[in-house]
């Protein structure tokens, strides 16, 4: 009996990997899953570096004041 036992779960093994593989294969010829991940990264780094607030707001607002003044201190 422990023969069958041992068979057995050494072909579910293999039956496992080659599942596997197949499965892989299936997802990287659609394209489907990843673009779908791939569109999730994105929308995540693109969250991450939204600038709200004050700072970033302010900033541009000071951005001509100090090239107009860096124009008349040189003179060009």
């Amino acid at each position: 009996m422990p023969k069958k036992l041992e068979s057995h779960k050494a072909n579910k093994g293999g039956l496992l990997k080659r599942r596997r593989a197949l499965r892989a294969s299936r997802e990287e010829g659609a394209g489907n899953g990843s673009d779908y991940r791939q569109r999730i990264r994105a929308n995540k780094v693109a969250r991450g570096s939204k600038k709200n607030g004050c700072l970033p707001k302010l900033f541009m607002l000071v951005v001509p004041f100090i090239t107009v003044g860096a124009y008349l201190i040189l003179g060009l």
